[in-house]
C-alpha cells in the first residue's frame, strides 16, 4: 500500500450505522461507503448500539431513534455516559421528543438528504480533527521552549 493510500485510510472518518430495518441500515452504509467513509459495524438496537460504540470508538455513530428492545434514546444516554464528545446523528421518522443540550450533533427526519448528511459529518469530524492538531501544535511548542526538543531538528 503507498503512503497516499495509507494516509486516506487514516482520514478515513469511522462509523457506527444503528436501525432496526435492515434495508434502511444496508443503504445508508452503503451510500457512505461510497461517500469515502468506513462502516465499521452496524447494530439494530440501541443496546448494540452503544455496546459497539465503547468497544469501536467511531469518529461518529448514526441512530435510529424507534428500534425494538432499546431504542436510540436509550443508545444516546449509555453513549454519552461513557463519552460525553460522542458525535451522534440521529436520523428517525419519529422525532418524539426533544433532547438534552448537547446530547445530539444533528438530527435529521426520514426520509432524508445524504449530501446533508454528509455535509454534517464532515463538519462534526473536522472540528475535532481541528482540536486534535491544535492540541500537538501546543504540546510540541511547550516541549520546544522547554529544551525537550531541538527546533532545528528535522
Amino acid at each position: 500500500m503507498s503512503i497516499y493510500n495509507q494516509k486516506k485510510v487514516i482520514n478515513m472518518v469511522s462509523i457506527i450505522i444503528a436501525d432496526d430495518e435492515p434495508d434502511n441500515l444496508d443503504t445508508l452504509a452503503t451510500l457512505l461507503e461510497l461517500s469515502g467513509m468506513k462502516v465499521l459495524a452496524r447494530a439494530y438496537d440501541g443496546k448494540e448500539a452503544s455496546q459497539l460504540y465503547v468497544r469501536l470508538k467511531p469518529d461518529v455513530i448514526i441512530l435510529d431513534l424507534k428500534m425494538s428492545n432499546y431504542d436510540g434514546h436509550y443508545a444516546i444516554e449509555k453513549i454519552k455516559e461513557y463519552d460525553s464528545n460522542a458525535k451522534i446523528i440521529v436520523i428517525s421518522a419519529h422525532l418524539d421528543r426533544s433532547f438534552p443540550a448537547n446530547s445530539v450533533s444533528a438530527v435529521f427526519s426520514k426520509p432524508y438528504e445524504i449530501d446533508e448528511i454528509r455535509k454534517k459529518i464532515k463538519e462534526i469530524t473536522r472540528k475535532s480533527e481541528n482540536s486534535w492538531f491544535n492540541l500537538k501544535f501546543a504540546t510540541i511548542t511547550v516541549l520546544i521552549s522547554l529544551n525537550y526538543l531541538d527546533p532545528n531538528c528535522q
